[in-house]
């Protein structure tokens, strides 16, 4: 359990660095790029064994590998994107909820017997606790962002679906090998959107925007390493509920008690529900 909690903490650790990201107008796509880059580096110094080109495309999970590097990248920039065009409120309520993919996958492929009634009671509490802590009455979408909405949706719960189906079935201990490539992959596809915003003027490269990804690295690198651990030591189907649980109730809780955000009583009844949820869960 100690793992979940640590991974609760430095995903918080990230969202506060997105926060300080729009107050000195970083660049997310940019820092994100230079921070998957960075990350796949430490991967690379931590790596057990060198491999050849030939080795690394004939692992198992190499075209894996491909597939979460783009998703990685791409649910990112689409819910940045999304935030702007739709607001924070519903872009978070498609990515939260998005759980119940890889919570129901886990559930049929790697069923055990730990899953009593409680935790399928906990399992629906954690949706419908998600789903109030970020409401707003303010929620409307226009319906030429609703491919937006839904591919946030389907694509952060099939990224969770296979990078969870790569750990239970390749990644019994960390592969740091296979991180590093996760992570050059998510790279790569970083710079392709960076170069496409780039010579659309959309957005011009600044050296500010590399250097807070390197920052942003080190906590990223550390939430997977504990996330895959958790996901190792748990059922992945209570892992994906308290971590996305957890990440919903204790970013409400700092935008309250150190950013001056306002919650409504709807907010305050999930997070409740939320809370709830983990009790049952654990």
């Amino acid at each position: 359990m100690i793992n979940i909690v640590i991974t609760i903490l430095l995903f918080n650790v990230l969202i506060v660095l997105f926060k300080l990201f729009a107050k000195l107008k970083i660049d997310n796509l940019q820092a994100l790029t230079i921070n998957y880059l960075t990350v796949a580096f430490f991967c690379f110094l931590y790596s057990d064994k060198k491999m050849t080109l030939t080795e690394i495309v004939n692992e198992e999970w190499f075209y894996y590998s491909i597939i979460l590097g783009f998703l990685f990248i791409s649910t990112f920039y689409f819910f940045a994107y999304s935030s702007q065009k739709t607001g924070v409120a519903v872009t978070t309520i498609s990515n939260k909820v998005s759980v119940i993919i890889p919570v129901a996958f886990a559930l049929v492929l790697y069923p055990t017997s730990n899953i009593s009634i409680v935790k399928f009671f906990g399992f629906f509490l954690a949706i419908i606790g998600i789903y109030f802590s970020v409401f707003s009455n303010n929620i409307s979408i226009k319906k030429k962002y609703v491919w937006i909405i839904l591919f946030i949706f389907f694509g952060q719960g099939i990224l969770d679906v296979i990078f969870n189906h790569v750990v239970q079935t390749f990644l019994k201990k960390i592969s740091f090998y296979f991180l590093t490539i996760l992570f050059i992959n998510a790279f790569c596809f970083g710079v392709f959107f960076v170069l496409m915003r780039h010579f659309n003027n959309v957005a011009s490269i600044k050296l500010n925007n590399l250097f807070f990804g390197i920052i942003f690295a080190l906590p990223n690198l550390f939430s997977i390493i504990y996330f895959i651990k958790a996901l190792n030591e748990l059922n992945s189907a209570v892992v994906y509920s308290i971590v996305n649980v957890g990440i919903v109730v204790t970013t409400s809780l700092i935008g309250v008690l150190f950013y001056n955000e306002k919650l409504t009583k709807t907010n305050w009844l999930g997070i409740i529900i939320s809370s709830l949820a983990i009790c049952l869960l654990i």
